[in-house]
């Protein structure tokens, strides 16, 4: 059992993470100004609190006193000259020294990084401990710079055993392990020593594909004698690091690197199957089979829609375990039944799409308890089905009212009882359709999809808080729900889904069990950190070893969640292939 604390909400606090950039200028006195602007107006729109520490490495133009203006027009910068050039890896070392915040990057000040990468570097921050980079349309850069670049990330690959794309990208680190570790080197190659210690110590990377323009002004001064030196000794010195020292981390590290060029979120039949809880394999089914911790504190849990399906379930699983449940239903005789010979369950009738009413069910469960632990929104329906010409407008607008607007304002009214206790959670329930189209089927699907974003929405601004907010997707359970489908017949519900229903119930559907265990686990602290995220009951590893100890990194993550697939996510194809050029070049200045 976990150790909550009433201090839980520090546990939290990484959601939103402050950084400061170091901006590193020799003789950029035509590229600084614009270097900042594109980078200050892309932190606005992503990043709460930061500061700009711009190093003027020994510049012989006006780059002293470009640096100086910027200082006195924004409060957040700070300025750094060195009477001589001391090099990119100095300059980085000085910067993490006066570094203030929690995340630390280094950009170039030479203008070439357009707001639009910026923008998406900027908003993976928290996905991973470590955010790095590589270009997506290198033919920007000289033949001679990317024959040197590509043959030095190969070298390291080689030594290393990882497989990045790229060692000396623009890269997000924590400031505290920058500031604990030693790096020896001061010239260019200190970025690929940086990184390989990161990656050696076990720090979990997201590899992030960015576009970058060509420099509006001057030379690039990355291909130099002085740098092709200091990339060779980096070699040597990373050679001697990776296979004469004591490796810090575990040899699993390797899995630890995800990259975002390659992450899959298909809009496919697959997802759909997922969500509808079919094909479901004996493998999956034994998870029925595995043993739920016990938990010896009684938690004071909120249901809703708990007279029938689901929410009944868990009312009857968590009352045996001991729990306090109070429930409310629309059909309060049928609530009645299943509470009165329990002393450990209250009812009330609520229907949760009236405002008032829920107003008064949280007076009343205020008259037992001053706090409470948990909140399960169960209450829910399919609604109006049938193609959009064809519904009633009234029925459809009222499937919105009870199963989105309704989970909105069960959560409203309870997120002050949350707040008193020591392990706060909101548990909703997705659906079919939350994260594929679910035709017939639009206001059960545009409502479900409402919920995935209010859970992930709340998880953040909840996080300060402490109170972790989940949505599981229950697969197809065989409850009362699926009755409205026969109804509907294939004219309203479309010959699949009619057909789907039919052969699901005849087959029993997936395990309910599987559904109440995952709300177990989540309940006993099992998987006390993750928050904002759509589990699967029966298709995520939520039970797994693996599953616990990457809490942190998965909730970070996209994994789970609601998000759009952009180019660099889509799988490898004549697609991508056709659009990646054009997409490395649109839109990439400020």
């Amino acid at each position: 059992m976990k150790d909550f604390s009433k201090n839980s909400s520090k546990n939290l606090s990484w959601i939103y993470p402050s950084i400061s950039i170091l901006v590193p200028a020799f003789n950029e006195e035509k590229n600084l100004q614009g270097t900042l602007e594109r980078i200050i107006k892309a932190l606005n729109v992503t990043v709460e609190d930061f500061e700009i520490i711009i190093c003027n490495d020994g510049s012989t133009d006006n780059t002293r006193i470009v640096a100086d203006q910027l200082a006195k027009d924004h409060e957040f910068v700070k300025v750094i000259h060195n009477s001589t050039n001391m090099g990119l890896g100095y300059c980085y070392q000085l910067g993490i020294e006066i570094a203030e915040k929690q995340l630390f990057i280094y950009i170039p000040g030479d203008n070439t990084w357009p707001y639009r990468s910026l923008l998406e570097l900027f908003g993976n921050i928290g996905k991973a401990d470590i955010i790095t980079s590589y270009s997506s349309n290198p033919q920007v850069r000289t033949r001679v710079r990317r024959i040197v670049s590509k043959g030095y990330t190969n070298v390291l690959n080689i030594l290393s055993g990882y497989r990045m794309h790229y060692y000396n990208g623009l890269t997000i680190y924590p400031t505290d392990f920058l500031k604990k570790i030693s790096i020896k080197t001061t010239g260019f190659g200190f970025q690929a020593e940086t990184l390989l210690r990161a990656l050696t110590a076990g720090y979990s990377v997201t590899e992030v594909a960015l576009p970058i323009d060509e420099r509006t002004s001057g030379k690039s001064k990355a291909v130099n004698i002085k740098n092709i030196i200091s990339v060779v000794q980096t070699i040597f010195r990373i050679l001697n690091f990776l296979h004469f020292q004591k490796r810090t981390s575990n040899p699993k590290n390797h899995s630890k690197i995800r990259n975002e060029s390659k992450k899959v979120v298909p809009v496919s039949s697959t997802v759909l199957v997922e969500e509808q809880g079919l094909g479901f394999s004996n493998e999956q089914d034994s998870n029925t089979n595995r043993d739920i911790p016990s938990n010896k504190k009684q938690l004071r849990v909120v249901i809703t829609g708990a007279s029938s399906g689901i929410g009944s379930a868990l009312l009857d699983a968590l009352t045996s375990d001991g729990h306090i449940v109070f429930a409310c239903a629309r059909r309060e005789n049928l609530l009645n039944s299943l509470t009165r010979d329990k002393e450990n369950a209250f009812g009330w009738q609520c229907d949760v799409s009236d405002e008032q009413q829920v107003q008064n069910f949280i007076a009343e469960i205020e008259k037992k308890t001053p706090y409470i632990d948990a909140v399960i929104n169960c209450a829910g329906s399919f609604g109006a089905i049938g193609p959009l010409k064809l519904t009633r407008s009234e029925e459809w607008l009222n499937t919105l009212q009870v199963n989105l607007y309704g989970t909105y304002l069960m959560c409203k009214y309870t997120i002050p009882l949350l707040s008193d206790s020591s392990s706060p959670q909101i548990i909703n329930l997705a659906g079919g359709g939350a994260f594929s189209p679910f035709p017939n089927y639009s206001a059960y699907a545009i409502s479900k999809t409402g919920v995935v974003r209010l859970t992930e929405c709340l998880a953040m601004e909840l996080a300060s808080d402490g109170i972790m907010v989940n949505a599981i997707a229950p697969g197809f359970v065989i409850t009362n729900i699926h009755d409205s489908t026969l109804e509907a017949g294939e004219k309203l519900a479309g010959k699949l889904q009619y057909h789907r229903t039919r052969e699901m119930i005849e087959n029993g559907g997936v395990p309910l069990s599987n559904v109440i265990n995952c709300i177990r686990y989540l309940l006993l602290g099992e998987l006390f950190g993750l928050t904002g995220k759509t589990i699967s009951a029966n298709f995520d590893p939520w039970q797994s070893d693996a599953f616990k100890d990457n809490i942190r990194d998965i909730t970070r993550s996209d994994l789970y969640s609601l998000r759009r697939v952009n180019l660099v996510n889509l799988q490898d194809g004549t697609l991508k292939k056709q659009l990646d050029k054009k997409w490395s070049n649109y839109g990439t200045t400020l």
